[in-house]
């Protein structure tokens, strides 16, 4: 093999695993904030509860979580609101008790900062409304990683990395193209398969923006196996 497309190679298998594991990071990481949050506090709500939160903030700002109480039934409601967000020194408990009109929808916000971190990376929020008269009680959860690149906020470093990191693969993807072509029976075997992965964890991210955490680790289980599967057949154990 001519040193040129060895180089394009391994210049784009290198680049194309960084990407995917970026992928990978950024996926994992809402998800494990998500799956954190509904442990940190017990779920009490009969029906779920939209709860906003920054995908990321870095470790110097300060973040707003809010959510919308709606009174569904035609007489004034007096619901309480209590926000649990993580604290160091134990957790941090906020109530509130709103006045809501009829069909009326107030939204409620709390702010958070460094002061909130648990386990160094993670900020914690369960926010519940109890129950009052025949008003359902409803509960909602998030989770924020905490990380900084390059002095940049938190949403702006996610969405960087984001880039990035699918453009690695992309530009991994054509340097091996270049490298490998014209492209023979096992050649083409092993790009389809990272082709399915590389889809993989693109749908993991891809649902990481709205933090369907069940689907994200869903699609990233299924990438983990992925590797482990192109590993044994074109790595360790290749066929030709």
């Amino acid at each position: 093999m001519k040193q040129k497309p060895l180089a394009f190679l391994f210049a784009g298998t290198l680049l194309f695993i960084l990407g995917i594991l970026l992928e990978l990071f950024l996926s994992s990481v809402v998800a494990w904030g998500e799956v954190e949050a509904r442990v940190y506090s017990s779920q009490v709500g009969d029906l779920g509860l939209n709860v906003k939160c920054p995908l990321m903030l870095s470790p110097t700002e300060s973040g707003t979580i809010s959510t919308s109480i709606t009174n569904t039934l035609d007489v004034d409601t007096k619901p309480v609101v209590t926000a649990d967000i993580s604290r160091v020194s134990g957790e941090q408990q906020i109530s509130q008790t709103l006045l809501l009109a009829a069909h009326e929808t107030q939204t409620v916000q709390w702010e958070v900062d460094a002061s909130n971190i648990l386990f160094g990376r993670l900020i914690l929020v369960n926010v519940t409304q109890f129950r009052y008269t025949d008003l359902p009680s409803r509960q909602g959860a998030c989770g924020i990683f905490l990380l900084s690149f390059l002095g940049l906020s938190g949403v702006e470093t996610f969405y960087l990395l984001f880039v990035i990191s699918l453009a690695f693969i992309l530009l991994g993807a054509w340097l091996w193209f270049r490298g490998r072509s014209p492209l023979d029976d096992f050649a083409r075997s092993s790009a389809q398969a990272s082709g399915v992965l590389a889809s993989a964890t693109f749908a993991g991210l891809l649902v990481a923006l709205p933090r369907w955490w069940g689907l994200i680790i869903f699609f990233d289980v299924v990438a983990l196996i992925l590797i482990v599967v192109i590993l044994t057949e074109f790595v360790l154990f290749p066929k030709r």
